[in-house]
């Protein structure tokens, strides 16, 4: 797990992050899908934009 991942997680367990800013982590390249899944306990699913 990258260091960004590393930090959003911590930002996600501690509820400073929303799971759709993990998702814009996905998004902008900061994370990866295996990452937000392991990160969310949930399968990415990519919002139609």
């Amino acid at each position: 797990m990258s260091v960004w991942a590393q930090r959003i997680k911590r930002f996600y367990d501690k509820q400073l992050w929303t799971i759709d800013q993990v998702k814009d982590g996905v998004r902008t390249g900061a994370i990866t899908i295996e990452d937000y899944e392991k990160i969310t306990g949930q399968s990415y699913e990519s919002s139609a934009e």
